[in-house]
């Protein structure tokens, strides 16, 4: 196995091992919050194992959108979308960050800027891209809105991805300086999870790993 690692902490290599035993049935992911090469949890299964996908990217910076989108446009199996994913449709504040990749729909603290932006659910999505029921993977990392967005899919929808990949809250919460009144239900990935399922596989300081029994 190619050990290059595009992730941040080692994610990328522990989710192509989990693969290498237990056998995709589609080889196919959805990637909510891309962002590019670097800091990626699918793009070594795309080029390594040629998995297809979703790649979903609401607020794209040039430098690192740019060399993802060239790397994958002959992939006939690839897709991406420009658009921001939340709990509910509608029109949402997004905040810029001049640090890459902490653009947020949450967090206004240290943003240098906003816009509106227009919000999707993620099974609308799942639905008009025609994405099985039971696809393999997806990845949420939307600096604050990754609990909603999981809670959304999974009491709203019959969609029962086999391996989910979530940031974890407390570095968010340091990051920002949130406080306890503020964190709202963050704290409850191990509640959802277990309700539907779901147990945990891996941990590293960014980010958990989902595995459904």
């Amino acid at each position: 196995m190619n050990e290059i690692d595009h992730s941040e902490f080692g994610e990328g290599n522990f989710l192509r091992k989990y693969f290498d035993g237990v056998a995709p049935k589609y080889k196919l992911f959805v990637d909510v919050g891309a962002f590019g090469i670097e800091l990626s949890n699918t793009y070594d299964l795309i080029v390594s194992d040629n998995w297809g996908g979703l790649l979903i990217e609401p607020m794209p910076i040039e430098v690192f959108w740019n060399p993802l989108r060239e790397a994958v446009k002959e992939r006939k199996n690839i897709k991406i979308l420009n658009i921001a994913i939340a709990d509910s449709r509608g029109v949402a504040t997004g905040y810029i960050h001049e640090t890459p990749g902490q653009s947020s729909l949450v967090f206004e603290q240290e943003s240098q800027g906003k816009k509106e932006i227009v919000t999707r659910t993620l099974p609308d999505v799942l639905d008009e891209e025609r994405v099985p029921i039971d696809f393999d993977l997806l990845s949420v990392d939307t600096e604050g809105l990754d609990y909603r967005i999981i809670k959304n899919l999974l009491e709203g929808s019959s969609y029962r991805p086999r391996v989910i990949v979530v940031e974890r809250e407390r570095p968010l919460w340091e990051h920002y300086q949130i406080d306890v009144a503020q964190r709202e239900e963050t704290i409850e990935y191990g509640e959802i999870f277990g309700r539907f399922g779901y147990v945990q596989v891996f941990e590293t300081y960014g980010n958990k790993i989902f595995s459904r029994r």
